[in-house]
């Protein structure tokens, strides 16, 4: 029998699985940062983009004003 998960344990999942999208981005930007790669800055700054994205879309609710 399959179990349904609830609405709130699928958001909080969500949220952490674009957490770690963040964190793999930011960790690929470290050695193009350290070398002063220009692709070092478009992979940091994605990452900063997908973790505000998790912010504002997760199940945050002193975000969702921003």
């Amino acid at each position: 029998m399959a179990e349904e998960i609830s609405p709130a344990l699928e958001a909080y999942l969500r949220s952490i699985r674009t957490i770690l999208a963040a964190v793999v981005l930011a960790i690929l930007a470290v050695p193009f940062l350290a070398n002063q790669d220009e692709i070092g800055l478009y992979l940091a700054g994605a990452s900063i983009l997908v973790l505000a994205y998790s912010l504002v879309s997760g199940p945050y609710p002193e975000f969702r004003d921003l």
